[in-house]
């Protein structure tokens, strides 16, 4: 992404230099942001392309190093003039994609959505994207395509690394130049280490935190030192050519076998940090770099790898947005092709002429437009500025839509075993346990209200609950490592003596409707059609897996949550079961949009009801009936929804 090309016009070092420019890691970018781009825009048909970022990474770890420590060799590197060429690189590009989108979002986005854009402005400007990101999201969820500017989180960790690296290889370099290869492996295998160890558990801070990805810069920068001196012709020939296609081969098979759904990056992202370390260490006359990555065609797209990587994203994500769906297949192209023009007429009218400018007032004009961004992005976000599609009826909708919010009011965290879940004090004796997924959260603004209107005697509420995680032992999901703690915690925690009462719910529906129909669409990380349920009996050892979308493990389910509830009660406790409240995409708030966001939005009007399917009256009476038998009670909100089969919206 901002990874330093060397111009041609610098070139007037003998071939020997470590430094000459090489077409074949301008080929090598290409390669790295064709992968993204064919990600973002096909992600069926080129599955494992995100990691394209991580090629990227071992480039601007090898270039940018390679320029420190040229520059320390020769006595001649300068923090303020490095830093000054980053500008130069990274803000011309940067903040042009940062006001189109800004503008364009005023036209088209909805408030939320608009405030939503402010925060990724000013997060893009300021290099914290993937701080950000890290709490925000994760970037292969299911809402991250209507997220213009998710991809500088990839920038972030960049600017981060090159705010630390520079120096400390100052300080190495001048106490002992011997001393700089060490200090780059340790700083690689540490990071490392850290990101295969928190991956499984935290997986959103080993892809965004910086020091998690810091290796695979550290790589291309220890490369760079090991080539520091050494000709490009040293290299044996039959070993470069092996590495070439080594290195070549390990980065096409991580485009089509690493998936999203896996824990990355973790062990995953060696495949691609490895294969660019052997291409780029391979040399320039090694048979893949030469013939291939060094061909006028990738090296010209290597060229605008930048500036694309800026423009495909906002603009296969904001067609995402008008369009309301995945554009079709012929808009995806044309966006592409744009988006290679728009690389074209910025590298040739913006940027070069900026690098060529002399003198410090470019680079204060440059950082005086990224603050303008930083901070009109959170101007937006603290004056709730409206949009133009404001009016219509529309602002109904966006109310709709965000009258959700968690944690609810009166709640504090309250630690269990060393997790933090939420508790409301109350003010009586004994304990209520609230225990289930996002569905059960819902109620925590009434418990709250119905807590602050009997101060003296309700009992404090403990609300234990994971969005996503069923409360159902033996049933899993891969994307919700978590589940199993969560639910032990739970029980636990409800066979405590000050707890009396257990009110269990979730999104029965979700479970035994949803995730039992075979998935339909993009199989997108963190959407639920990329979900795939099971139940496994953790008592059997050896036994399977029975995948809800197979046709297999309600029926066990079904047992294992009579079970539970049956073995609550016998502790004496009270216990409840909360079924859900009507579901279905009918029942979102901004499907009840007409017109078009390019022209103007309205409110549709009457809103037909939702009716209630047989299927969702077959899983009630299982609960109904399975609640009986384990002697627990139904608390039913339908009655108060609806009239019979009809749910007015």
């Amino acid at each position: 992404m901002g990874s330093e090309t060397v111009a041609r016009r610098d070139l007037g070092r003998p071939s020997s230099d470590a430094g000459s420019y090489r077409p074949d890691v301008d080929g090598l970018r290409a390669v790295a942001v064709l992968g993204v781009i064919g990600f973002h825009a096909f992600p069926a048909r080129l599955p494992g392309g995100f990691v394209g970022v991580d090629v990227f990474f071992v480039i601007s770890g090898f270039l940018i190093s390679g320029l420190v420590f040229r520059g320390l060799a020769a006595g001649s590197f300068s923090a303020a003039d490095f830093y000054a060429r980053r500008i130069r690189r990274i803000f011309p590009g940067l903040v042009l994609v940062l006001s189109a989108c800004l503008a364009f979002g005023w036209y088209v986005l909805l408030a939320d959505e608009f405030a939503r854009l402010g925060k990724q402005v000013a997060a893009g400007a300021g290099f914290v994207a993937n701080l950000w990101l890290w709490h925000e999201g994760d970037y292969f969820q299911g809402d991250a395509v209507t997220k213009p500017l998710l991809h500088l989180w990839s920038l972030g960790v960049e600017e981060q690394f090159y705010l630390l690296w520079p120096p400390l290889l100052v300080l190495a370099w001048r106490r002992s130049r011997r001393s700089v290869p060490w200090i780059a492996a340790l700083v690689t295998v540490a990071s490392l280490v850290t990101n295969l160890a928190i991956v499984h558990r935290f997986p959103r801070a080993a892809f965004y935190a910086p020091f998690s990805r810091f290796w695979e810069l550290t790589a291309g920068g220890w490369l760079a030192h090991a080539k520091l001196g050494r000709s490009d012709g040293d290299e044996n020939r039959q070993r470069a050519n092996a590495m070439s296609w080594l290195g070549i081969g390990l980065i096409a098979a991580s485009f089509a076998v690493v998936r999203e759904t896996r824990a990355f990056p973790g062990a995953w992202a060696v495949l691609p940090t490895l294969g660019a370390c052997l291409v780029i260490a391979a040399g320039p006359r090694a048979v893949v770099n030469r013939w291939v990555l060094s061909h006028r065609a990738l090296v010209a797209i290597g060229l605008l790898s930048y500036p694309l990587y800026l423009w495909h994203w906002p603009l296969l994500s904001f067609a995402r947005i008008v369009e309301g769906h995945r554009p079709e297949v012929g808009l995806r192209l044309a966006l592409i092709a744009a988006s290679f023009v728009v690389a074209q007429a910025i590298t040739s009218l913006l940027e070069r002429r900026v690098r060529r400018a002399r003198g410090r007032r470019p680079l204060l004009v440059l950082a005086t437009l990224a603050a303008v961004n930083l901070v009109g992005g959170l101007a937006i976000v603290r004056s709730k500025a409206r949009p133009r599609n404001s009016g219509n009826g529309v602002e109904r909708i966006v109310e709709a839509s965000g009258d959700f919010k968690y944690p609810p009011q009166g709640f504090g965290p309250f630690d269990w075993n060393g997790r933090r879940y939420l508790r409301h004090p109350g003010g009586g004796a004994g304990g209520t346990l609230l225990f289930g997924d996002s569905h059960l959260e819902q109620y925590g603004a009434r418990i709250d209200r119905v807590l602050g209107e009997h101060p003296a005697d309700g009992e404090p509420a403990y609300l234990v609950s994971v969005g996503g995680c069923p409360p159902i032992p033996g049933v899993e999901e891969d994307q919700h490592p978590e589940c199993d703690t969560w639910r032990a915690d739970a029980l636990a925690l409800a066979r405590r003596p000050e707890i009396d009462t257990v009110v269990v719910g979730a999104c029965w529906s979700c479970y035994f409707i949803e995730m039992t129909a075979p998935p339909e669409g993009e199989r997108r990380r963190g959407t639920p059609d990329s979900f795939d349920y099971y139940f496994e009996d953790r008592g059997r050892p050896g036994a399977a897996r029975r995948y809800f979308r197979a046709g297999a493990g309600t029926d066990q389910a079904l047992a294992a949550l009579e079970e539970m509830l049956a073995s609550l009660v016998r502790t004496q406790k009270r216990v409840f079961v909360l079924l859900d409240n009507p579901n279905g995409t009918d029942l979102d708030p901004k499907s009840y949009l007409g017109g078009s966001r390019l022209a103007t939005l309205h409110c549709v009007e009457p809103v037909p009801p939702h009716r209630l399917t047989a299927r969702e009256h077959e899983v009630r009476r299982q609960l109904v009936a399975l609640a009986g038998r384990a002697g627990a009670v139904v608390i039913d909100p339908l009655p108060s929804l609806c009239a019979g089969d009809l749910c007015p919206i």
